[in-house]
């Protein structure tokens, strides 16, 4: 499997290789255009254990290759993308890697993302960034009470994949940079599928980067000063999800599946022509909440309610959000009253987008939302 995959980095770095050999150099240069790069990156490290169970699982760590076609960003004066040059010039684009768990019972996936990475503080010939990747992994040897007992961690054989880590990047050449990096990643499937322990990543990584063309410089302008506005967005969202069980036997497995939805309602200001920030409501409808007590909880007990403070980044089409927020109602205690959501929105119009988001109590995945959403305001 191994060999295979290198076998397509070479096949893919020589397509590319020789689209741009054949690049008319007298073209003149479009400044609004990004530098192109495709980079390569070892990685390795531990899995950690934050539940003693794994222990047996993940004592061998783990190893990746990381296979990426990314854009460098160099500046346009066009308004709707002055986020370029307000976050330093940054990189984004797609990848894909191949990851070995180092034991049978997990397998070893292929992880298809986007990413970005935002510089931190650029020096002369060097620059330190913060980087987030998000996407989703196949090929995992899901849980089988039969076939594959040992994999308590992972009930699905296709999982979510979420890192965020930091990096140096030292340019050697025109064409070529050195990169070196730390990142924690998590791979789970939001309680679609249950067991969903998941697993958190810590990797270490060297790699290079090649630009398949000499760099374009930046490109600076003068914007207008933005002026603040404000805006309401309403969103709702869908989820399917089981809660773990464990029969008389001791045998894992999940429960039947519940349906989960959610109307949210956030009311925010924007700063600047990418960054937002407010306060919102959410409002939950989560069946999965009869199967911890053991009463009859009634209508209301398959609702909970939170407020929270909320944030968008935006940049072009995409846009990251989070939530940080507690609940002010609920009648089933299961879960801890602080809740997490982080997410991303793809704007199909200037107002009008879709939505997907993993919702967790302290790092625990709760559910795995996807839904549609409206943006009132100019």
């Amino acid at each position: 499997m191994m060999k295979k995959f290198f076998v397509f980095i070479l096949l893919l770095f020589s397509y590319f290789s020789q689209i741009y050999a054949q690049t008319d150099s007298t073209i003149k240069i479009d400044f609004r255009s990004p530098n192109t790069f495709l980079s390569v990156d070892y990685r390795q490290g531990p899995i950690l254990a934050h539940h003693q169970r794994l222990q047996p699982l993940i004592k061998n760590g783990f190893l990746s290759i990381d296979v990426r076609l990314g854009f460098q960003s160099v500046g346009n004066a066009q308004k709707e993308r002055a986020w370029q040059q307000k976050l330093a010039f940054p990189s984004y684009g797609v990848g894909i890697s191949y990851t070995d768990f180092r034991n049978e019972a997990l397998g070893a996936p292929f992880t298809f993302y986007g990413f970005v990475n935002l510089p931190l503080r650029r020096f002369r010939n060097s620059c330190w960034n913060i980087e987030f990747a998000t996407g989703i992994g196949v090929g995992f040897n899901k849980y089988n009470f039969e076939t594959n007992p040992n994999n308590i961690a992972i009930g699905s054989s296709a999982n979510a994949f979420v890192g965020l880590g930091t990096n140096y990047e030292l340019k050697i050449s025109e064409k070529f940079d050195l990169r070196a990096g730390v990142r924690v990643a998590h791979y789970s499937n939001g309680t679609v599928v249950q067991p969903n322990l998941g697993l958190n990543l810590l990797d270490f990584s060297l790699g290079t980067k090649y630009y398949f063309e000499r760099r374009k410089p930046f490109q600076t302008y003068t914007f207008e000063r933005h002026q603040l506005q404000y805006e309401t967005v309403i969103f709702a969202t869908f989820a399917q999800k089981q809660t773990p069980v464990v029969n008389n036997t001791g045998v894992l497995s999940g429960s039947p599946d519940y349906t989960a939805a959610n109307i949210s309602v956030d009311f925010l200001r924007q700063f600047n022509s990418f960054q937002k920030i407010g306060i919102g409501l959410a409002v939950y409808y989560d069946q999965s909440l009869e199967a911890n007590p053991k009463n009859d909880i009634g209508t209301l007990g398959y609702f909970t309610q939170g407020i929270h403070v909320s944030s968008e980044i935006k940049a072009g089409r995409f846009a990251i959000m989070g939530n940080l927020g507690f609940y002010t109602f609920r009648k089933v205690f299961r879960d801890f009253p602080v809740y997490t959501r982080l997410g991303f929105r793809y704007y199909c119009t200037s107002d009008l987008f879709l939505t997907g988001i993993l919702k967790a109590h302290l790092g625990n995945a709760d559910m795995a939302e996807w839904g549609i959403g409206y943006r009132f305001g100019k």
